[in-house]
């Protein structure tokens, strides 16, 4: 039975998972060789095999591997190699287990430590750019995550339903804004990918303790 291989179209994302991520490589060819979990096998070039590399996908783990390209012979040939959504969320969810075992730690420090870890992981991250941040001003102690606050020193008001959780829309605005915020303050740029991932994080550990309900809708 001949093998079957797999060629990616220009521009076309392609869902696959790999058996071993590390590969084979031929030093003829400098090509690396992978073996899909379906039976299908591929050769990226040195560029794409790097990316791959600074991934660090899990054997078994659904990753995108998408061949960019214009269309022209002389246009530049660009890899992109990411984590799919699934694999993203899953990620996210074990990382929320972690924070759940960390006793002791109240929820600021139990992100703080999620930040950590992401930091040291992803090393396909460039290193933080450190950006100038306005000179500092005596302000009220910064309410906590999801708390209400009355628009002056905190979020503005959001209305909670009767059992005292906050809807889900508005905890998805408050959560993004307050990541934004955070990784400004601590002078750190990271990817839209990181921050999705911390932002998935928080989300689902605040609606296993019961914090988050219903998508608002007007009235």
């Amino acid at each position: 039975m001949t093998e079957s291989v797999l060629h990616f179209a220009p521009n076309v994302p392609v869902t696959l998972a790999l058996v071993d991520p590390e590969g084979t490589w031929d030093a003829e060819l400098r090509q690396g060789q992978y073996q899909t979990t379906t039976g299908q096998s591929f050769s990226l070039p040195r560029v794409a095999v790097v990316a791959l590399n600074l991934l660090e996908p899990r054997p078994g783990e659904e990753i995108q591997i998408c061949r960019h390209w214009k269309g022209r012979p002389s246009d530049p040939i660009e890899w992109a190699i990411c984590l799919s959504p699934r694999s993203e969320q899953a990620r996210a969810r074990e990382e929320m287990a972690r924070n759940e075992g960390e006793t002791g730690l109240d929820l600021t420090a139990a992100l703080q430590a999620s930040i950590d870890r992401a930091q040291s992981s992803r090393t396909n991250l460039a290193p933080p750019t450190v950006v100038k941040r306005p000179a500092k001003r005596e302000v009220s102690p910064q309410p906590r995550l999801l708390d209400r606050g009355t628009g002056t020193d905190g979020p503005l008001p959001t209305r909670l339903q009767r059992n005292g959780v906050i809807p889900w829309n508005v905890a998805f605005r408050e959560v993004s804004a307050w990541v934004s915020k955070e990784l400004a303050g601590n002078s750190l740029q990271w990817s839209d990918e990181a921050q999705q991932a911390m932002v998935c994080t928080c989300l689902i550990a605040e609606v296993k303790a019961g914090r988050i309900a219903m998508w608002e809708r007007g009235e």
